[in-house]
């Protein structure tokens, strides 16, 4: 009681704290939850859950399966996908496939090692943010996916392969219809942990200048600079997806976890349960294609000579036996000598060393042609095994499916019976076996005499010609009598006990001779002598005495388990790669002092000097508090033609009559940001770049895009210039050429109200200063700590951080003492 009072103060205090704290700003937060911006940052961030989702688990899938290949190819590029892509991180990977046209300029598809070509395209009109962000995410989930997938599959167990493989169930059936189902158990919760991680790692998108929901936030708290509440949008706003996700995530949980579940269900009613006159229902045959699949014999069962070795352990050891039609055939011995290992065999999921067994002259799993055997091929096997019904000694129930699913899935899988006719002969057989009124129980909500009754009737829903039992008892065989549904014969395996009383057609084990069952299983893992293991069957197929060698043709094994630079100097933003030529710089060089003063000209007159500083931002669309207007139907500064000055022009850009800019996406004002619609862009930088295209006669391309970004993009040539707040150093000048068109004057941010101001070297001493790496500010301090450490003083402790934003809530929270910064006019 006293604990959970505590618990409820400190949550009241919390809350308390969250309402009437003004330094949330929740008005802010209000105003911009459902701001249009916002909704559309939203739906993108949606957009690229649900496609790289969909990719990452498609494909996470795919590498699953591929990693459980008998192939060491196919597993070992599966492997390898998931060591590459997992040992990357994900911002390199962005930028990689954001970039790739600077690895490889143009795409091509055509025949290899000719010029035959069909299709081609330059790498930069196909690589969009969009597509590089979703090839990102979803490859870098799909890494992921396949292992968590792979655990799923592992984690279900290998008696339901088997029982779907002996029921003739095809392997594409098996998979979808009995593995996935029973894994997603295992796989949903890690998947929806990966999915919700998927939405929140969208936010760092953001390098890619695309506008989802955390690149939108940026955008709008670069101008406005209300961090915190901003960011409280975005938070809100993930909290809101991960919630509907978990609510789905219950749900879909709920749907696959049928089965698992202790407590029975009540009966069903009379109404429900069908009322048959006589204690036996009446026989109903399933349609004349299964007979006609099945063919005319009766079923007799031959084995001859059979021989299983696991390695160096003989199992069996020369067993003849004949089966006749009708009768009930018990083979009966110690625990680990050998009787499930032949029931395996009959069938072929255990396929002999030595020896042929046959159902009515036709021999299971292999085709005779001569002296020479060939292995069938699985779909031939799994034809065969419609014909001998199995049933397991732990039963093997699908444990997603209930007692009627279980029926009459065979039927429909392997014989293509409709759904009608199949559950109607399924309700007879659970009838016939007592159980009609568990027809809707799962099989952990029955008795395990009841899953032994509906393993029966699952293996007697095939009209089986034989039916192998491991471990039968006489008190669950089906009611109609000793051959069971129709005659058809059993072959039952038990333990054996002095004083059992055998049914005629007994087989008793021998002492160690030449024709017993003889010796433990192996164990599959260690190859020692174990019970109850089976270790996979070898390669080679000795011939049997007098029938000549067999030879794989088409190998059917066991069915497995699907289981930075120098300091700057002077600054120069305008940068061009070395390939355009130097007459062009020279031409945009002319052009920049009169768009500098146009663009630095007020286009409303100015606050009153007196008046309180704001963040110059409207927030209406009108002009702002500083009266400038930053909305998006201002009026445009443009230039007009000169003739003279565009002939400079390479002729590459002439002849495509355009000029692409590359602006700083996440830049802040006056250089570059969002109008007060969210959706323009305006700033000096797009200002100057549109009045020198407007010079040179060409249309003005804008190409958002980031720090990390435009060098690749300028080498490339999907820009022919960058404006940005870019400073030149000797390695940089390697690459591109520079015209500078503004002086870099400097700023300094104290906390307002502060005491602090930056004036020299003295007053430097001791404080916490933020400043940008390898800037023309971060060496004039430097040098100052120099001078404060050669007079004895204590330096200054200089803080870098990796935006505006994270620097400004530093210098609010008092972190750091002041800011300094270029401050371009």
């Amino acid at each position: 009681m006293v604990l959970a009072v505590a618990v409820g103060l400190v949550v009241a205090a919390v809350l308390y704290s969250f309402v009437t704290n003004p330094r949330w700003e929740w008005g802010v937060v209000a105003q911009w939850f459902f701001a249009e911006s916002i909704i559309r940052g939203l739906l993108e961030t949606l957009k690229l859950t649900v496609l790289a989702g969909a990719l990452g688990f498609g494909l996470g899938l795919l590498l699953a399966l591929m990693r459980l290949s008998k192939s060491p190819l196919i597993s070992s590029v599966s492997w390898t996908f998931s060591w590459v892509f997992r040992s990357t991180p994900l911002l390199v990977q962005l930028l990689l496939w954001y970039n790739l046209g600077y690895l490889y300029e143009q795409v091509r598809f055509g025949i290899p090692f000719t010029d035959a070509t069909f299709f081609e395209a330059r790498t930069s009109d196909l690589m969009t943010p969009m597509l590089a962000a979703v090839l990102g995410l979803g490859l870098h989930q799909a890494a992921y996916s396949a292992e968590l997938i792979r655990g799923g599959i592992l984690s279900v167990d290998q008696g339901q392969l088997e029982a779907a493989s002996a029921l003739g169930i095809p392997a594409r059936d098996r998979s979808l219809r009995i593995v996935l189902p029973q894994a997603m158990r295992a796989i949903l919760p890690p998947a929806f942990n990966e999915v919700i991680g998927l939405v929140k790692g969208t936010s760092i998108v953001y390098v890619l200048a695309h506008a989802e929901l955390f690149f939108t936030i940026q955008l709008i708290y670069g101008r406005t600079q209300q961090v915190l509440p901003m960011l409280l949008v975005a938070t809100v706003w993930y909290v809101v997806i991960t919630s509907a996700l978990s609510v789905g995530q219950y749900y879909i949980e709920r749907h696959y976890s049928k089965g698992r579940c202790a407590p029975c269900h009540p009966p069903r009613c009379s109404r429900c349960a069908p009322a048959w006159p006589d204690s036996a229902p009446p026989r109903r045959e399933l349609p004349h294609e299964h007979h006609r699949h099945h063919g005319t014999g009766r079923g007799l069962i031959e084995i001859r000579g059979v021989h299983k070795s696991f390695g160096d352990l003989e199992v069996l050891r020369g067993i003849d036996l004949r089966i006749e039609p009708g009768t009930v055939t018990v083979i009966l011995g110690p625990s680990g000598s050998g009787k499930s290992t032949l029931l395996r065999t009959i069938n072929h999921l255990e396929p002999v060393t030595q020896g042929l067994i046959s159902l009515d002259g036709e021999t299971i799993g292999y085709r005779r042609e001569g002296d020479l055997l060939h292995e069938l091929h699985e779909r031939e096997v799994l034809r065969q095994r419609t014909a001998i019904g199995m049933v397991f000694q732990s039963f093997n129930l699908f444990a997603h499916m209930t007692a009627l699913a279980n029926v009459a899935e065979a039927p429909r899988r392997a014989l293509g019976v409709p759904r009608r006719e199949a559950e109607a002969h399924a309700r007879e057989l659970l009838a016939l076996v007592g159980l009609s009124d568990k027809e809707r129980v799962y099989p952990r909500q029955l008795s395990g005499g009841q899953q032994q009754r509906v393993a029966i009737a699952r293996a007697l829903a095939l009209r089986p010609k034989g039916a192998p039992v491991r471990r039968a008892h006489q008190r669950t065989r089906p009611r109609a009598g000793r051959g069971g549904a129709g005659g058809d014969p059993f072959t039952g395996a038990r333990r054996h006990h002095p004083g059992d009383r055998h049914p005629r057609d007994l087989l008793r084990p021998r002492r160690r001779r030449h024709r017993g069952l003889h010796g433990p299983r192996p164990d599959r893992r260690t190859g020692t002598a174990g019970r109850g293991a089976r270790p996979a069957p070898p390669r080679a197929h000795p011939c049997v005495p007098g029938e000549g060698p067999h030879r794989r043709r088409h190998p059917v094994g066991r069915p497995r388990s699907p289981h930075r630079s120098a300091p700057p100097s002077p600054r120069g933003p305008l940068m061009t790669r070395s390939l355009l030529s130097r007459r062009a710089l020279a031409a945009s060089g002319l052009l920049l002092p009169a768009a500098l003063l146009a663009a630095c000209s007020d286009p409303a007159p100015a606050a009153s000097a007196g008046g309180d500083s704001g963040s110059g931002a409207s927030d209406g669309g009108g002009e702002g508090t500083g009266g400038i207007d930053t909305s998006g139907a201002q009026e445009l500064i443009r230039g007009t033609a000169d003739e003279e000055i565009a002939a400079l022009l390479p002729p590459e850009i002439a002849e495509a009559g355009v000029l692409r800019v590359g602006i700083n996406g996440t830049s802040a004002a006056p250089l570059s940001f969002l109008a007060d619609d969210n959706q323009t862009y305006i700033g000096s930088e797009i200002d100057i770049a549109r009045i020198v295209a407007d010079k040179l006669g060409l249309e003005f391309e804008l190409k958002l895009t980031t720090w990390e970004n435009w060098p690749l993009k300028l080498e490339a040539g999907e820009f022919d210039v960058v404006h940005a707040n870019i400073g030149v150093n000797e390695e940089r000048l390697q690459k591109f050429d520079f015209a500078s068109y503004r002086a870099a004057f400097m700023s300094f941010l104290v906390k307002k109200g502060a005491d602090f101001w930056l004036e020299d070297a003295d007053s430097l001493s001791g404080r916490i200063i933020a400043v940008g790496n390898a800037t023309n500010q971060e060496r004039i301090l430097t040098d100052w700590n120099a001078e404060l450490e050669a007079a004895g003083k204590e330096p200054a402790e200089l803080k870098n951080y990796s935006t505006d934003a994270d620097t400004l809530l530093a210098l609010g929270s008092g972190r750091v003492d002041g800011y300094i910064s270029p401050s371009p006019r």
